[in-house]
């Protein structure tokens, strides 16, 4: 398992990305039901408990 962190440099500041965790959930979730992500895809369900404990070697799931 690869765990990175990634920091990205904006003009006057920088946003540093780290794999999310279980500790995350209730943030993503929170995330899940404003009303623009509801909008942008109404039936999505990530089920985050289970998708933060797969790491498959295409992808990785950060959180600033």
């Amino acid at each position: 398992m690869f765990h990175r962190s990634v920091t990205i440099m904006f003009e006057s500041s920088a946003i540093a990305l780290r794999p999310a965790t279980f500790a995350d959930v209730s943030l993503l979730r929170h995330w899940d039901e404003q009303p623009q992500v509801v909008a942008a895809d109404s039936n999505d369900d990530w089920g985050w408990e289970v998708e933060l404990s797969r790491t498959p070697a295409w992808r990785e799931q950060l959180i600033a």
